[in-house]
């Protein structure tokens, strides 16, 4: 993929080994525009077109940042694949992220979305391993549907040329 920014995370734990990925089998993480950036800091379109094509990735909508826009972001697929290019759907069900293998994620910690690699693991109030994000208050679909704000355009063109006359408006 393209070269990424440093963030700020966690790499695994024994309390991501205890939770076995509970995270990734109802939803996978989200990618941020910062997965995709090149050397000169811009927009690598082709790689983002070239994983999307893939099937291993799908458009993920975030439709409560204003509620008069729908917004997309791109996430891994479910294992349980769609033959949509929007896959917004969130179960256990689905056979989890496609990325998630029994020994845990099959993509370096590096190769992650931006979403598993802001996770924070935590034990929740009654001792069993949870997750946070970082990102007061919001969801990393939230956070990521914003800053996918600035290359709309460039992930509607994505969206066309994946799925030409498909919907993809506001």
């Amino acid at each position: 993929m393209t070269k990424r920014l440093p963030i700020f995370g966690t790499h695994a734990t024994s309390l991501c080994s205890e939770c076995r990925g509970a995270c990734c089998q109802q939803t996978p993480g989200a990618y941020a525009p910062e997965d995709f950036l090149n050397d000169d800091g811009k927009l690598d379109v082709e790689a983002l077109f070239n994983l999307l094509q893939s099937g291993d990735a799908v458009f993920g909508l975030y439709d409560s940042v204003d509620a008069n826009e729908r917004r997309y972001y791109p996430q891994p697929a479910f294992k349980k694949k769609t033959d949509r290019l929007v896959d917004n759907r969130l179960s256990f069900d689905l056979g989890g992220c496609t990325n998630l293998t029994e020994s845990g994620c099959k993509l370096s910690f590096e190769d992650r979305p931006f979403g598993c690699r802001t996770l924070i693991p935590i034990e929740d109030k009654e001792g069993k391993p949870d997750c946070r994000q970082p990102f007061d208050g919001m969801s990393d679909k939230q956070y990521v549907a914003i800053k996918w704000r600035e290359y709309y355009d460039d992930l509607m063109m994505i969206a066309e040329r994946l799925e030409p006359g498909g919907y993809w408006g506001n």
